[in-house]
């Protein structure tokens, strides 16, 4: 096979940029087609010219580049707490919102430790959610979790490492050999249909689904800074499509399940949410930007339906 290295301008590139392609006719040109968020897609130029609607030349090719995040501007001596994550380079603080009343999740390169440019990919820890609070049977407030998970291969943390929640299930010591139920408050079954192995909520248990953060904790720190994370997508009477497209956008955060073992149900079981990236991102601004995560288009249509 035949392989290619690709490098955004003034973007530095993440490991693993070699990618292998299928073996081609010498003759057959190609060229890097860039979405907006950076996703890279390999196509054939037939006859010389950029078809932009040409098949990839294999599914394996699209690829992220970060691309530079621009978000809101706080003021920085209006930030009520913070601290240098030396790992990534970044300064975390929170301070009032620029999307939200309240506060507001935000980050900037740590120049004062002579960082100008810092490039995090997708699957980053960025920092904890809330450790503390309280699990309830019903939705609370804008920044309640919810334990439902609708699909295999959502992201978890388990035993410090991000994978997806079939293979935690699989690979946690103490879980059941039967991998039906696996997990706490949830049925793993095999859907005929698509081949596959599926998770859906279990309607018959009796457990309560939702945490509810400490909004207001004792101290701040890096456990705790998500929970001021805010949907920047959001705008009344926004769009379903609109809303996606924006959320896509804007919003580079995602949260994050971390698991444990429930040794009595021999289950895997939430312990307590953490925030990551959604996407690669190149940081470069010295000033505080307020960087979001996604509330969800039912979120939003409720609220406004309960106005």
């Amino acid at each position: 096979a035949e392989s290619y290295q690709f490098l955004a301008p003034s973007i530095v590139p993440p490991p693993l940029r070699q990618l292998s392609v299928p073996m081609r006719p010498a003759h057959l040109p190609y060229f890097v087609q860039m979405s907006r968020r950076g996703v890279a897609t390999l196509r054939c130029c037939e006859g010389g010219h950029h078809d932009e609607a040409s098949e990839p030349l294999s599914a394996d090719l699209k690829f992220t580049v970060p691309t530079e995040y621009v978000g809101p501007v706080g003021e920085r001596a209006q930030m009520e707490a913070g601290c240098v994550v030396d790992n990534l380079g970044l300064q975390i603080l929170i301070g009032p919102s620029r999307v939200s009343t309240g506060r507001g999740l935000f980050v900037s390169v740590a120049q004062e430790e002579g960082v100008d440019k810092v490039v995090l990919h997708e699957g980053t820890l960025i920092s904890g959610y809330s450790k503390t609070g309280s699990w309830v049977n019903s939705w609370q407030g804008d920044k309640s979790v919810a334990f439902a998970f609708d699909s295999p291969d959502t992201a978890v943390v388990y035993d410090k490492e991000l994978m997806p929640l079939i293979e935690a299930v699989s690979v946690a010591e103490g879980v059941s050999e039967n991998i039906t139920g696996g997990l706490v408050g949830h049925v793993i079954y095999f859907d005929d249909e698509n081949d596959e192995l599926a998770v859906a909520p279990d309607a018959q248990w009796q457990g309560a689904r939702y945490f509810v953060p400490d909004e207001d904790p004792q101290e701040w720190g890096p456990a705790n800074f998500g929970i001021c994370a805010n949907d920047l997508a959001y705008s009344p009477g926004i769009s379903e499509s609109a809303y996606a497209l924006a959320s896509a956008d804007k919003n580079v955060l995602q949260l994050v399940w971390r698991m444990e073992v429930n040794e009595t149900e021999e289950a895997l079981t939430p312990s307590w949410p953490v925030v990551f990236l959604q996407r690669s991102i190149a940081f470069t601004n010295t000033e505080p930007m307020e960087v979001g995560i996604s509330y969800g288009y039912r979120y939003w249509k409720s609220k406004e339906s309960q106005k």
